[in-house]
């Protein structure tokens, strides 16, 4: 159960798509931030690779289908949206589990992070970014990093 809400948290993540950078005024062109390039975070992604740091490198193996059940997925809406799909097993049955809510990307000296908000308290907070149709979200809980790949879907 614990795991499949850091699934959830990670489809979350994928908010963050839509970041745009800016320079204070005046500043010179070397010292212009480098931003991602901005791919449409709207549509459909599905979880793909889940994971840790350590020893400073990452760890990451295939989203594993327990029991069958589905691959968690995440819907951002042009809205600011979201809708998030995510499976648990228990005792040889599936449960499908829904949550809805809002996302917010900002950017900061760490690059572009993600928020997810449902019913206006943060679920998941982490540090996104998107090459070609890969998202990966990293968050922190309790010291420990964690890491979620999706895949444009």
């Amino acid at each position: 159960m614990r795991k499949s809400l850091y699934y959830f948290v990670a489809l979350l993540f994928i908010v963050f798509l839509n970041s745009a950078c800016s320079a204070d005024a005046g500043a010179k062109d070397d010292d212009l931030p480098i931003c991602p390039i901005a791919i449409p975070l709207e549509g459909k992604w599905q979880a793909s690779q889940s994971g840790t740091v350590i020893n400073g490198q990452e760890v990451l193996k295939p989203y594993e289908n327990k029991g069958n059940c589905g691959i968690p997925t995440i819907e951002f809406l042009p809205n600011t949206n979201f809708i998030s799909t995510y499976f648990d097993y228990d005792d040889q049955n599936c449960s499908t589990n829904v949550k809805k809510g809002k996302w917010i990307d900002s950017s900061d000296d760490k690059g572009v992070i993600l928020s997810l908000l449902v019913d206006d308290k943060v679920i998941l907070q982490a540090e996104a970014s998107i090459i070609n149709t890969t998202l990966k979200l990293k968050s922190q809980k309790d010291g420990i990093t964690y890491i979620d790949v999706f895949e444009r879907k």
